[in-house]
């Protein structure tokens, strides 16, 4: 089939996935699940498939957010000016974290040389918000 023959990486371990998972609480587990797609696309994002990383993983540690509630993860992104992201620590290894919005809105507002450098997917790329379109997840929806 396709999936063998066109094999790409890296693959990711998001390292306290599952208890990000086991701690439901109140939540509602479309939600947790829907924030744990969110970190897996964003790691994506920042390590684009290709054929020379097939059979290489990265690490994604999610300590910051394992123990929140969905609805403490969305407070503390709506109450501040900092919002989640899975943030490059090296070539192996991110991890997600609050990142101060000023901090994107310079990646990706920069001028044309700079964000072609900077932009998702590109190696220089450190920052992959976890809401769609490089918006916090508060004003995603998904919160």
């Amino acid at each position: 089939s396709e999936a063998t023959e066109k094999l790409m990486g890296p693959a990711f371990l998001v390292y306290y996935g599952p208890a990000f998972l086991q701690s439901l609480g109140s939540d509602c587990p479309v939600r947790r699940l829907q924030i744990l797609a969110r970190i897996y696309g964003a790691a994506r994002e920042l390590w684009p498939p290709s054929a020379e990383q097939a059979g290489r993983y990265v690490t994604i540690r999610i300590d910051a957010i394992k123990g929140l509630s969905v609805s403490e993860i969305c407070d503390t992104e709506g109450t501040s000016e900092t919002f989640w992201a899975v943030v490059r620590k090296n070539v192996n290894e991110a991890f997600v974290d609050q990142v101060p919005s000023r901090k994107v809105s310079q990646r990706f507002s920069a001028g044309a040389d700079e964000a072609a450098d900077r932009s998702p997917g590109s190696p220089n790329c450190d920052i992959a918000p976890l809401g769609r379109s490089h918006a916090p997840l508060v004003t995603d929806g998904l919160c």
